[in-house]
């Protein structure tokens, strides 16, 4: 068990969280707070997270079909269910999700996981943090496309694929759904895949079991505080922020391969829910926000308190959400579309 990358996913599930509670009072007047940026670090952590998980847990034998279904039945069953309870809740109370647009191309393409402008001009679906999972699907069609390689070219052909999409966005123009992948956010599957494959070098792992790694986790929350105060055009710091979450993942994957893992049950658990934590947290804040607001005006307290109210109840409901629903239903799609293996004795 990967504990130190399960509790990366947890921090940067719930800083995630921090970044929309914070977007919610900077855009509600008298709060006067500034933004968080550096919570948005949380997607580059959960994208290069991605990338090394997938490289570190698919066998060498792994057949493109399989692993599509797989994680198909891992990401789409709550996305789903996400995304149909926004389209409800749009329905019947409007300000939860203001720039939803619930035309039927709309619909389709959020379910379909293809990128298309909201109503304000942005590229993201009905539930608007599914944009990610947008991500997630080419990278997750690109790495099953590598298991038609040999292994040996499968890792260089994966990052080289994953630069082509990045470079055809960038020249494909302004607004357009090609374009949507051409952000340097892209980039952070191929950081988690070099890693991955790093981290298995002998001489690697020599200097890992030798040298301490915890001065390389405080470099790199040293750097992302840095970027994200310095003002950096978007693009040199998504750049910034990609390199230097893959360098903490580096250092915490080593750790929990080479070294002694970390271990915490409560956190271990906060990131084993993190996927419903970030698709379910959106439903929350304009709820708590605007109770919070309405009893105690906007103060600090009111603010500290509505932050505090959106942790625990991501947390509660995102725990409901993974033991009764989305880990189920991942079992259950997987007994049913994989087939089953026949014992080497059973009767012919």
């Amino acid at each position: 068990m990967l504990h130190g990358l399960q509790i990366l996913r947890a921090v940067a599930a719930y800083g995630v969280v921090a970044f929309h509670v914070f977007e919610f009072l900077n855009a509600t007047p008298g709060f006067g707070l500034s933004r968080f940026e550096i919570g948005k670090v949380g997607v580059d952590l959960f994208f290069v997270i991605s990338g090394f998980i997938m490289v570190h847990t698919t066998a060498r034998s792994e057949k493109p079909g399989h692993f599509i279904i797989k994680r198909a039945a891992r990401i789409i069953p709550l996305y789903w269910a996400a995304t149909a309870l926004a389209i409800l809740a749009t329905l019947s109370t409007p300000w939860l999700f203001p720039h939803a647009d619930l035309s039927p191309a709309s619909m389709l393409k959020s379910f379909a996981f293809i990128p298309a402008p909201d109503l304000s001009g942005e590229f993201q679906p009905i539930l608007f943090v599914g944009w990610t999972l947008n991500f997630e699907m080419m990278f997750y069609g690109l790495f099953a496309l590598s298991l038609f390689l040999p292994a040996h070219y499968r890792i260089r052909a994966l990052v080289a694929a994953l630069v082509a999409v990045f470079i055809l966005g960038r020249l494909s123009g302004a607004d357009t759904s090609a374009a949507f992948y051409g952000q340097p956010i892209m980039l952070d599957f191929g950081i988690g895949c070099l890693i991955a494959r790093a981290v298995s070098f002998p001489r690697i792992t020599q200097m890992v079991t030798r040298a301490p790694l915890w001065p390389i986790a405080a470099t790199v929350l040293a750097g992302l505080v840095t970027v994200n105060a310095a003002g950096l055009s978007q693009d040199a710091a998504a750049l910034l922020n990609g390199l230097l979450s893959g360098l903490l993942i580096f250092a915490v994957a080593a750790h929990d391969l080479h070294r002694k893992p970390a271990h915490s049950p409560l956190l271990t658990s906060l990131g084993d829910t993190s996927y419903s934590a970030y698709l379910l947290h959106p439903f929350l804040i304009p709820v708590c926000g605007v109770i919070c607001v309405k009893l105690f005006g906007t103060t600090l307290f009111s603010a500290g308190l509505m932050l505090a109210a959106c942790f625990i109840g991501t947390a509660m409901i995102a725990s409901l959400s993974y033991y009764t629903y989305e880990r189920p239903s991942n079992r259950l799609l997987r007994r049913f579309l994989l087939p089953r293996r026949i014992p080497p004795n059973a009767a012919q």
